[in-house]
């Protein structure tokens, strides 16, 4: 049995299962609830030799958007965050500023309500309820807004800079991965 956590302070089905564990993995170093080998969290090979300016054209492309635009990328999880997706939209539908692009990943969930809102004239978004090819997504995004999950490790590799929201959902995690990143001198 293996074991991987992925957040600062482990969940509790990991610290459960740890127990029966051969071997234990953690993504950060004093990771809360639970000790490890120190291994960071996988990503996908994509990342290893990302190249956001290589793939800028085809992601403008994949997204309908201006590859010179300057771009705000917004992701709440798979699953989506109806906080984050809300106050985006309010976001896109105030905008009084210079022209915006914004790729929204959504959540499936959530991808119709929010397609139907109107955005402010100079804002060009496109909503998107799951996004498979995350590179491209990194690619276009000047800047990302995010929760603070896993997700994190992709937002270091790609060296996109970000604004990490960490809540109090998920147990909290999300703010102890963001302290994490921030103490290693990465947010």
């Amino acid at each position: 049995v293996v074991l991987h956590e992925q957040n600062a302070h482990a969940g509790l089905a990991n610290r459960f299962v740890a127990r029966w564990a051969d071997r234990v993995f953690v993504s950060f170093p004093n990771t809360r609830g639970l000790s490890g080998e120190v291994v960071g969290n996988p990503l996908r090979s994509v990342f290893r030799s990302f190249d956001g300016s290589r793939l800028r054209r085809e992601a403008a492309e994949r997204y309908g958007l201006d590859p010179a635009g300057p771009t705000l990328g917004v992701f709440g999880g798979s699953l989506g965050a109806g906080a984050l997706n809300g106050a985006v939209s309010e976001l896109a539908a105030r905008w009084s500023g210079g022209p915006l692009q914004i790729v929204h990943l959504v959540g499936r969930v959530h991808e119709e309500a929010t397609s139907t809102i109107t955005d402010a004239p100079t804002v060009h978004r496109r909503v998107v309820g799951f996004e498979e090819r995350m590179d491209l997504f990194y690619a276009m995004a000047d800047v990302v807004v995010a929760r603070a999950g896993g997700s994190l490790f992709e937002v270091a590799a790609t060296g996109t800079p970000a604004i990490v929201v960490t809540g109090s959902f998920g147990g909290g995690h999300p703010a102890q991965n963001a302290a994490a990143m921030g103490d290693a001198g990465a947010a």
